[in-house]
């Protein structure tokens, strides 16, 4: 039966109504159908042509569908190739019967009512060359992985997605995509420099107005020589503005959009290589300097300006960001001058500064400071700081020096919710800042820097995000600089993972953690240990031996130590004598005992010394203790080229380096062999029955060696922190920093890429150091590098 709009169509285009000579799927037909959904799908499918299963009308003939012919069988069949609905009203999900089209081109649904997330079997369509959800409603998480080899448009923009940016580098669609537009999201986390390096074909990257953070990945994007359109305003994003990101040669840029972050340093003068540059807006941010005039032109945002008169003198330079000491509605041209001359400078040092000149006196950063840490209510304990008949000194939590100038703020356990405002950063004599144990939430300020503090506590709260790295460069700050050392965990443990006091500190190492709090300065962690590894029992006895003995003194400790040594001892002989008691028949299920103690007793010069790097082809007992991947870690495999193409190592003297060193202790393959000794027992055999005194001499002997290297090891790892495997760094890769930060800032102090034994790991989880030499310049000529993770200089 055809409905009134279908009688039409077979009046006016009989054609289309004629059996056709080729075969058509049914379940081509039924996963059309599926996007009918409720009485809603119903009215729609009424209004547009064909969409019901009883039509006579051809489903390719339908509205919006495209098909191609091709063979099934040596028969005709057709392949619907192009799904093209925009704007229609349709409503519901995305069905998983769309999966079923395994021919399918292009699917554009954008501007309809659309919920739930994107199936997991569209993202597997393996034609797929256009895929726009645009403007609809979809939640749930980014797929990272589109098995289409021939996608170029991944349009999703407007939506309300969740997860984070690409950082699955081997997904088939990065090598072909050429337009990504995730605008408009709740995309979290970083941007990861391996994957962009892969998007070779990427002309345009939008991600605007998601809630991203860390650095830009400058050496990757300015690697794109296709890119012609990269917005990353209104986001979360941190750090200097890279150098790298105008390559010569590779500089291709016409729209560069980089507004209202939290940005800092300068613009760099390799800008001037984007010479078709007609869009760039870096207001809102916290960068300072000049902008180079070579940037600066009558085309640089001239189709913002079509408004201005043409007689009126626009400043170029201003028309990108207004400049320091001033002040303006949107950050540009026209500029305003805040009255004050070089005080005015130093209270708004920022280009592109939106608003009003500030000019806050420390009291009035004391009052936006209470109203920004009491959203959910007043503090516990005294509350007096909006308290307008005492005076500042006198504040609860305030100490001032002998001019009444505010030297330090301690409000740790008081409750404090909300944010730390920016303004904190303008009191201009603030020493010491502890608002640790309490609710706080969002981003650390960057503005800290402007303060002379040296002790920062900000651990047991719920800030997300990055140290900012200016601040990781703040000299004498929870003691940076010493030796030319500079840590972001000095200020804070990164993301993933903790330890007592929320930060590093000499012998006291942030370790990792897998309960997926997105926090940064945590102190507790309710999951220690990855639950998908094997021989986690003995990272955890292992912990609980150091927290025990955290608070010993060296005798204690010693005293432990070697009482933990006899206990081992005989555990270890009750399990030899209990597997020597077994019956006759037990005794020749034993099958491959005698070889593994043979492997055992010849491998052991390689596993006694656990500061030796895992190799590639080692056995898989051994592998399996580190989680699930191997280490990349031999140093002195790693060559200068293969080195400067990471996007994520941070490079001294062309030798790439990672806080990861001594971590391994020489007794950490031990257990995995006495325990497969003990516990394999039932799974092999003995061929000859004449050879198990002898393999339990053996064994014994083995077992004896290792008990020792348990002892050294467990007392190694009391005091360096156990290590951990790839899998755990590479979730944490692109995470800002990892937990070290290892720079030059940018009046050419030198660097040193040093790494107390096993304290922490860095940003990619790369090479631990084979040593724990450091490399120091000594000298202010040096060439200076680069570095791939935040395009500051580091000494190589």
């Amino acid at each position: 039966r055809l409905s009134c709009n279908e009688q039409s169509m077979a009046t006016n285009y009989p054609e289309a109504f004629k059996p056709q000579s080729y075969m058509t799927s049914t379940n081509d037909k039924k996963a059309l159908l599926s996007l009918i959904q409720g009485s809603e799908g119903i009215v729609w499918s009424e209004s547009h042509t064909g969409w019901s299963f009883d039509s006579p009308i051809p489903h390719c003939q339908w509205s919006g569908i495209t098909c191609r012919i091709g063979l099934n069988g040596g028969a005709e069949q057709s392949v619907i190739t192009v799904i093209r609905l925009p704007n229609g009203g349709l409503s519901g999900t995305i069905p998983t019967e769309l999966g079923l089209l395994s021919g399918l081109e292009e699917l554009t649904l954008k501007g309809n009512l659309l919920r739930g997330s994107i199936p997991r079997e569209v993202a597997g369509l393996k034609n797929l060359h256009t895929l726009d959800l645009t403007d609809c409603l979809l939640t749930g998480t980014l797929p990272q992985i589109f098995e289409s080899p021939n996608l170029e448009k991944l349009l999703l923009g407007e939506n309300g997605i969740q997860g984070k940016f690409f950082h699955e580098d081997t997904s088939p669609h990065l090598q072909s995509v050429k337009e990504v537009n995730l605008e408009k999201n709740l995309l979290t986390g970083t941007l990861h420099g391996s994957t962009l390096l892969k998007m070779q074909q990427l002309e345009t990257l939008s991600l605007s107005e998601n809630e991203i953070s860390g650095v830009i990945p400058g050496k990757a994007l300015g690697s794109l020589s296709n890119l012609q359109y990269l917005y990353l305003d209104a986001n979360n994003l941190v750090g200097p503005l890279t150098a790298q990101l105008a390559q010569e040669g590779k500089a291709q840029l016409l729209e560069l959009w980089l507004q209202s972050n939290s940005l800092s340093g300068t613009v760099p003068s390799s800008f001037v290589r984007f010479d078709k540059l007609h869009d760039f807006f870096i207001d809102g941010n916290k960068l300072t300097g000049a902008l180079p005039p070579d940037i600066c032109g009558p085309n640089i945002n001239s189709d913002f300006f079509t408004e201005v008169p043409s007689d009126a003198e626009r400043n170029y330079c201003d028309s990108i960001a207004c400049p320091a000491g001033s002040v303006a509605l949107e950050g540009v041209f026209p500029c305003s001058q805040c009255i004050g001359g070089d005080v005015a400078k130093r209270k708004n040092p920022y280009l592109g500064h939106k608003g009003e000149c500030e000019n806050w006196s420390q009291r009035e950063i004391l009052i936006m400071f209470y109203a920004s840490t009491s959203k959910n209510g007043a503090w516990t304990g005294v509350n007096d700081w909006n308290d307008e008949s005492k005076g500042m000194c006198e504040l609860t939590g305030i100490r001032c020096d002998g001019h009444g100038n505010v030297v330090k703020i301690d409000l740790r356990n008081r409750n404090l919710t909300g944010s730390i405002p920016d303004s904190l950063g303008f009191l201009p004599y603030l020493e010491q800042l502890d608002v640790s144990d309490n609710a706080l939430t969002g981003y650390l300020p960057s503005d800290l820097r402007w303060t002379p503090l040296t002790t920062l506590d900000i651990s047991g709260n719920e800030i997300v995000g990055v140290v900012p790295p200016l601040l990781c460069l703040k000299e004498e700050l929870n003691g940076n600089g010493k030796d030319n050392i500079f840590r972001c965990n000095r200020v804070s443990c990164p993301l993933g993972t903790f330890n007592a006091i929320g930060r590093y500190e000499e012998g006291l190492n942030c370790k990792p953690c897998y309960d997926d709090h997105p926090f940064i300065g945590q102190k507790t962690c309710k999951q220690r240990h990855d639950l998908n590894g094997k021989f986690h029992w003995m990272e955890k006895d292992v912990e609980t031996v150091r927290n025990s003995t955290q608070n010993l003194n060296t005798s204690g400790r010693v005293g432990l130590g070697i009482a933990l040594s006899f206990l081992g001892i005989a555990l270890l002989k009750c399990a030899i004598a209990r597997c020597v008691k077994q019956n006759p028949r037990r005794m020749y299920e034993q099958q491959k005992m005698i070889n593994y103690v043979d492997e055992s007793s010849s491998e052991d010069s390689h596993d006694e010394d656990y500061g030796e790097y895992m190799d590639d082809e080692e056995d898989e007992n051994t592998q399996s203790h580190f989680r699930e991947s191997r280490y990349r870690n031999d140093v002195s495999n790693h060559s200068e080229d293969e080195s400067d193409e990471s996007e994520d190592e941070v490079l001294v003297n062309g030798i790439p380096h990672s806080p990861i060193e001594g971590s391994i202790s020489s007794g950490r393959s031990a257990p995995v062999q006495c325990t497969d000794f003990i516990r394999g027992q039932q799974e092999r055999s003995i061929s000859k029955q004449g050879g198990f005194k002898k393999a339990t001499k053996r064994a014994q002997q083995a077992i004896r060696s290792s008990v020792t290297n348990i002892t050294n090891g467990a007392g190694r790892l009391i005091q360096n922190n156990a290590s951990f495997g790839d899998s755990r760094m590479n979730d944490l890769q692109d995470e800002p920093f990892g937990s070290d930060l290892e720079m030059a800032n940018s009046v050419g102090r030198g660097v040193e890429c040093n790494s107390s034994q096993g304290e922490d790991f860095n940003h990619r989880g790369g090479s631990p150091a084979s040593s724990g030499r450091s490399y120091r310049s000594e000298s202010k000529v040096e060439q200076w590098k680069y570095s791939d993770l935040l395009d500051v200089p580091t000494i190589e």
